[in-house]
């Protein structure tokens, strides 16, 4: 009996030992630099990271705002509002490291009254680093100013979809889908095949241009299917001038 209160100090030591270590984790920098551009509700987010990093996503927060989605194109991953790190409403999580300079956009619910931050994610079951408050470029210098139509429409001789696009001075228009994967958790996420593909498109002098909007074999199976097709697409206008900027939409497609 009297070796009980040296088994239990020893216990509270290793549980004291193992609770710093996963505190220091927790806190631990990332070395991330981050800027921003955009207003309202969508933010574009240009992440960098050191070389060698193994960070598997980012959880976001937005002073007065709450974050109700956010993507990085071309990456395996999907959005979730479990597990988060403080002070944020949303995360994006991928179930393998992410490369690069991972570029996500945004989006917002109310007014943004402070700053944008992203906090690191160390694994797939998110431990979270300590948080990069984003840079926020000023728009009217940094930014390219466009618009994008609320609906496409259909042309059936062209089995695709029109979806215009306004810019305010010479540049290209592109776009991509952004919702790489399917599922609810991000481990378990898997790949998915996109619904549509659509060409860039430029023009000289400012004006409107039109994206087409064609369907790709998993496309036309899920039109076939239900009806309509609903697919966020992210929308890039990179002007002449070199400055650039992304818009999230969110559009139903049907015949």
């Amino acid at each position: 009996m009297r070796g009980c209160p040296a088994v239990a100090t020893v216990a509270v030591a290793v549980a004291a030992v193992l609770a710093a270590g996963a505190n220091a984790l927790a806190a631990a920098s990332s070395g991330d630099s981050c800027t921003a551009s955009g207003n309202g509700s969508t933010y574009t987010l240009h992440i960098t990271m050191p070389a060698g990093t193994q960070q598997y996503g980012f959880a976001f927060g937005a002073s007065g705002a709450t974050v109700t989605n956010a993507v990085i194109p071309g990456s395996n991953g999907s959005f979730s509002t479990q597990n988060l790190a403080p002070n944020t409403s949303g995360a994006w999580i991928s179930d393998s490291p992410l490369s690069g300079a991972p570029v996500a956009s945004v989006t917002l619910s109310g007014q943004m009254t402070g700053s944008l931050r992203v906090v690191p994610a160390s694994g797939t079951q998110p431990t979270y680093m300590s948080p990069v408050t984003c840079k926020l470029a000023n728009v009217a210098s940094r930014t390219a100013v466009f618009s994008v139509a609320s609906r496409p429409s259909y042309m059936p001789a062209a089995h695709a979809w029109r979806l215009s696009v306004a810019i305010a001075g010479a540049g290209t228009v592109s776009a991509k889908e952004a919702e790489p994967t399917i599922g609810t958790a991000a481990p378990q996420g898997a790949t998915a095949k996109p619904y549509v593909h659509v060409k860039q498109v430029s023009l000289k002098t400012p004006g409107k241009v039109t994206l087409s909007v064609r369907p790709t074999a998993a496309g036309s199976q899920r039109l076939a299917a239900h009806g309509s097709l609903k697919i966020h697409l992210l929308v890039t206008f990179d002007a002449a001038t070199g400055k650039s900027a992304s818009k999230l939409v969110t559009l139903t497609l049907r015949k």
